[in-house]
């Protein structure tokens, strides 16, 4: 009985270690083939979605702060609103002010606790350089899961790199963990371009790169891509409704404006009355009307 207990053990063991080497190979066999092309085809793509030829080979703000990124993201839509309108939802950003304008639902499968706001809280409109910006609670992963603000331009950009390469810019060092920028760039008074700009580390493992390359990049795009929506649709919106009051605003004065005044009869001069009306040919009809007065309503002129 025992040696048959031992042999079914033994029999199960190797089924799963076939079963294993089989997925793997499998694995295997998937990334040499579906590793180029995600790597040449659909990477390219989602590194630069949205973005103009220009806007990807511009010098923005935040990049002097990593020269030589191992890889470079620069993703960019439009936003019908001017920048001053789009940059208070940037500053809000963060796990314990308006969230990241994302999939909540999955960023709190990671215990990142996200809650995202519709609307500007002034409470959250201030921001400056050394600023942490929460990307989960303060108490989870910990304490790790934040960046910090290392520029900051007003209604322009907002760069956001790591607290120890924080530390290194801080005594003139550079952010060797590379740097995540928010870049507002105005088209006219009424649109603005929404470019994020994302610069990897300047030196990675071999393994750090495949993780980066094949996880990290399609997945934090995914993100990325539905945070920059988040920011348009709020943007859009609350530029349709300060529209709509003005409309309202508009409205109401072109009706008070054509409404008839209560206002009693005022006096005019009968002279000047009658010379409106064309009955006056001579200066002694002129004359005989001079003095006399009566009342006429406003509405009849």
């Amino acid at each position: 009985m025992t040696q048959a207990i031992e042999t079914h053990k033994t029999e199960m063991k190797t089924k799963w270690t076939v079963r294993l080497a089989r997925a793997a190979g499998w694995l295997a066999l998937g990334l040499v083939v579906l590793g180029p092309v995600h790597l040449w085809l659909i990477q390219p793509w989602y590194l630069t979605w949205g973005a103009k030829a220009d806007e990807m080979n511009r010098t923005w703000p935040g990049d002097e702060l990593s020269p030589r990124p191992a890889s470079l993201a620069t993703r960019a839509l439009t936003i019908n609103a001017p920048a001053t309108n789009v940059w208070p939802w940037i500053v809000q950003i963060g796990q314990d002010r308006g969230g990241c304008y994302s999939y909540v639902w999955l960023e709190n499968l990671f215990f990142a606790d996200m809650h995202n706001a519709d609307r500007i809280h002034p409470e959250w409109q201030t921001r400056k350089v050394g600023d942490t910006v929460w990307l989960a609670r303060k108490d989870r992963y910990g304490g790790r899961g934040r960046v910090v603000v290392a520029r900051l331009e007003p209604d322009r950009a907002m760069v956001l790199v790591s607290p120890s390469d924080a530390e290194s810019i801080s005594r003139g060092g550079r952010a060797q963990g590379g740097t995540w920028t928010f870049i507002l760039d105005p088209i006219d008074a009424h649109a603005t371009r929404l470019i994020l700009r994302s610069r990897g580390a300047q030196a990675q493992s071999l393994a750090a790169m495949l993780f980066e390359r094949l996880l990290f990049d399609p997945v934090h795009f995914i993100m990325e891509r539905k945070m920059m929506l988040g920011i348009k649709q709020r943007a859009e919106n609350a530029a349709r409704a300060g529209e709509a009051a003005v409309s309202r605003q508009l409205s109401a004065i072109r009706e008070d404006k054509h409404r008839p005044l209560a206002r009693g009869p005022i006096s005019l001069n009968e002279t000047e009355m009658a010379r409106r009306q064309g009955k006056l040919s001579t200066t002694r009809d002129t004359d005989s009307f001079r003095g006399a007065t009566f009342s006429a309503d406003l509405t009849s002129i």
